[in-house]
């Protein structure tokens, strides 16, 4: 049975979202604000966390971002703003999906049902990836350690950012569209809305640029996608 923690100070909707996703056969935890939030993240093992944007004492980017800092649990953002760059903006910090308020319990249903998925899909097994190290440039993969380096760093990466430098250094120099970057990494049917590789691509950059402003290998192919620059062939 899947633990699920809910943080939303709408006591309405959570209790609303508790009966519901109960039916389904989750077990289901429930915080009114995010430093409870944050708390309860620390003390238990979630499958999943429900993170509403607004909250009071920490907003929910700030939870995120927190959690972040010792967890990859999949988290799935709750926000009642239509603004497109207050759901990139949380993608960028670590959010895995998003929701905007009024939606439906089925749809919320579903995007728990491929999080989960996911996440129990790539923690069972790493099958998809060859256990070589792989070295490209300043970049080596070691994939036993679930590592990736630069210059003999360590970069700070979730799953899913793991994954996409990984394909990114096995494929070097070839151009992918987000759709086909999608179905490699995530292993899901892509929806033309879903910025999730855009975000996972933009949190990417952001480390390689911490640790060496000279990486800037990911690069954008303009009206076609992404490639990883390596050795010219």
């Amino acid at each position: 049975m899947a633990n699920i923690l809910i943080v939303d100070d709408d006591r309405e909707l959570s209790q609303l979202l508790a009966q519901c996703l109960k039916k389904e056969g989750y077990h289901i935890q429930l915080a009114t604000d995010g430093e409870t939030g944050i708390e309860l993240a620390e003390q238990e093992m979630f499958q999943l966390i429900i993170l509403d944007v607004m909250l009071p004492k920490l907003n929910g980017f700030d939870v995120l971002q927190r959690i972040r800092q010792s967890s990859v649990v999949p988290i799935l953002m709750l926000t009642a703003k239509e603004h497109e760059a207050d759901k990139v903006f949380g993608l960028r910090l670590g959010a895995d999906d998003y929701l905007t308020k009024p939606f439906s319990i089925q749809e919320l249903i579903a995007r728990i049902e491929s999080q989960i998925r996911r996440s129990t899909r790539f923690n069972a097994a790493d099958g998809a990836f060859e256990n070589n190290v792989l070295s490209v440039g300043a970049f080596k993969v070691e994939p036993i350690l679930h590592s990736i380096k630069i210059n003999g760093t360590p970069l700070d990466l979730t799953d899913f950012e793991y994954r996409l430098l990984h394909f990114f250094m096995k494929h070097q120099n070839q151009v992918f569209t987000k759709q086909q970057l999608y179905q490699q990494v995530w292993q899901e049917v892509y929806l033309d809305s879903d910025n999730t590789v855009m975000a996972c691509i933009s949190r990417l950059r952001q480390k390689i640029r911490q640790l060496d402003p000279q990486q800037q290998v990911i690069e954008t192919v303009w009206g076609v996608g992404y490639r990883f620059k390596g050795k010219e062939e």
